[in-house]
């Protein structure tokens, strides 16, 4: 299904649908690291957390979510390849923008357990 996660009425006109599911494969983001890299992030934080946070509220039968993040989130790594537990410490607005929503997801999770 397409959809424009940052924008409530879309979501809204669609929530019949969105109500069906229980299972959500999150590939939507604000892409483009080399432009992010400079950006002011605004897109970054509209479509990657707000998009998230709207996708949240308007899925009220979730109960599972494949997040697609990136390797952004670890800034410059101190190992290759990085391994998961790898300290987060992004060094641009788009790997910032990434992080907060894995945060975000991590409480959603936390609610629904």
């Amino acid at each position: 299904m397409h959809l424009d996660i940052t924008n409530d009425n879309d979501l809204d006109k669609k929530k019949s649908i969105l109500n069906d599911y229980d299972t959500l494969i999150h590939l939507a983001s604000e892409i483009g690291v080399g432009a992010n890299v400079t950006n002011t992030g605004i897109e970054s934080i509209n479509v990657n957390i707000k998009g998230t946070l709207n996708l949240l509220e308007h899925l009220p039968n979730l109960e599972n979510i494949l997040f697609a993040s990136t390797y952004m989130v670890y800034g410059i790594p101190t190992q290759n390849p990085v391994q998961e537990h790898h300290l987060q410490e992004p060094v641009s607005v788009y790997g910032a923008s990434k992080m907060s929503t894995e945060k975000y997801l991590q409480v959603y999770a936390q609610k629904l357990e």
